[in-house]
């Protein structure tokens, strides 16, 4: 005959074991929303007509991205009556999209001298901040120039993100459109996207023009096909400007869960992050917590601020705000 407390001892160990296994799976998620991929639209250029063609397509699909403009195109000695105004890119921030620095387009960032690097990528930078009150934190290089290490050094000193594979996060580049070396074909692209969202990447299209430019599509219709089928992916694809993923990217990669506390239906935790700039890591983080059978769910911190769960199947999420400071998590 076993014994009953050797039979409670069991059942304790068994507990303590299988809660140990949930609680180390426990993690911030790769993605926000614990999505299996991301997907950043950047538009180069500015030019307005281009810039119209893309609005008329993402906007009513709810698609934000990332719009690089040329500052000397945009006033000064080199403007061009064919790129967007000042008021125009305010009003893209206004709905929700990024501005980036784009160098002019000319002259190549590894054949000038130091001066004129400065000037061409911080001096681009500051002017957008200055006209738009926004400062730019992501970077894509003009055509023709190379990254070698002294420009690398001086894109770096200011922006945060380089549109490039080798500086983008488990990033991949995507060209859109009809190149000189390259057709558009959808289902490709599917395929590319689909292996993408399996290997977990964060996928950055380059769009140059919808119509008559520079690698455009066939017609707008092709392109508005696309966008269509992206949004299609809610449960796989998370579609958002380049430093919006990429301050989450960064923030999840400097930051770490510390446990407080935990029950079979309670967590207490923190998240603790080496980052010292919440101004410009502010992105709220996607804790996952892996429960087969819960039916509801309530996150507050430690002020009484409620948090915002959802409960999928065998997870539930708590998005959790870079001052969130330790939060406790209640489930049944």
């Amino acid at each position: 005959m076993k014994s009953p407390l050797r039979s409670i001892a069991v059942s304790q160990i068994f507990l303590f074991l299988s809660m140990t296994s949930l609680f180390a799976q426990v993690h911030i998620a790769p993605y926000k929303d614990d999505k299996a991929a991301a997907f950043s639209f950047t538009f180069d250029d500015g030019f307005r007509g281009q810039v119209n063609h893309t609005l008329e397509i993402i906007e009513p699909l709810g698609i934000k991205g990332t719009f690089f403009l040329i500052p000397e195109a945009m006033e000064g000695p080199k403007k061009r009556a064919a790129t967007i105004n000042w008021d125009e890119a305010n009003a893209l921030l206004e709905k929700g999209h990024e501005l980036g620095t784009h160098g002019y387009v000319g002259q190549k960032l590894h054949e000038v001298d130091a001066e004129t690097l400065d000037h061409l990528v911080n001096g681009s930078r500051e002017l957008i901040s200055k006209r738009t009150g926004q400062v730019p934190v992501s970077y894509a290089k003009p055509g023709g120039s190379q990254l070698t290490e002294p420009v690398v050094q001086k894109i770096q000193e200011h922006h945060l993100f380089i549109r490039d594979n080798q500086y983008l996060p488990n990033g991949q580049q995507l060209r859109y459109g009809n190149g000189p070396r390259h057709k558009w074909n959808e289902e490709k692209m599917r395929q590319k996207i689909s292996q993408g969202i399996d290997d977990g990447k964060w996928m950055v299209p380059i769009v140059h023009a919808i119509v008559s430019g520079y690698a455009a599509f066939d017609s707008k219709e092709q392109f508005r096909t696309h966008c269509e089928w992206l949004v299609s992916q809610p449960e796989h694809l998370w579609i958002a400007p380049m430093g919006t993923v990429g301050r989450y990217v960064w923030q999840r990669e400097h930051s770490e869960v510390v446990i407080r506390h935990q029950t079979p239906n309670q967590l207490i935790f923190s998240i603790k992050t080496t980052l010292e700039d919440p101004e410009t890591f502010d992105a709220d983080l996607t804790l996952v917590i892996p429960q087969a059978d819960a039916t509801g769910c309530r996150a507050e911190n430690a002020k009484g601020r409620s948090l915002t769960t959802t409960i999928l199947e065998n997870k539930i999420l708590v998005e959790v705000p870079v001052d969130a400071g330790e939060v406790t998590v209640d489930w049944k």
